[in-house]
């Protein structure tokens, strides 16, 4: 269903408005996160318990930035963001099921591989305050 969503995302957004696309996809890939986030947890997957830190008063300052962001590209008002290809590693260094953080300049990625597929997401967590 994720890839089916994330091809009718690149199909229907592509040719009309790329920025969007780029949007569309990375809002949705981080709503899957989130998502593979809670399941792991409900099943109890997780092979180390998790420990929290203190959680983080949340940076309202920078939430407000990336709402003012996204307004001005649905607008028109800015240009997508630069991208970079990057090399994280060969594809036998993270098993299917398992994930690699990779740091590229000051943002970190979360890398994974999920029955076959790939996804790479920005490794941030707003639901505790970090950004």
């Amino acid at each position: 269903m994720q890839h089916a969503i994330s091809e009718a995302l690149t199909r229907e957004l592509h040719e009309i408005d790329p920025e969007l696309e780029a949007h569309a996809l990375k809002a949705w890939n981080l709503l899957m996160m989130v998502i593979l986030e809670m399941l792991s947890r409900a099943y109890g997957y997780e092979r180390e318990a998790e420990t929290y830190a203190a959680r983080a008063n949340v940076d309202h300052e920078a939430v407000f930035q990336i709402a003012v962001q996204a307004y001005e590209l649905g607008l028109g008002m800015r240009t997508a963001q630069e991208r970079q290809d990057v090399v994280v590693g060969n594809a036998a260094e993270i098993p299917d099921g398992e994930r690699k953080l990779v740091q590229v300049d000051d943002l970190s990625i979360g890398v994974f591989h999920h029955q076959g597929d790939w996804f790479a997401v920005r490794n941030s967590c707003l639901h505790r305050g970090v950004l």
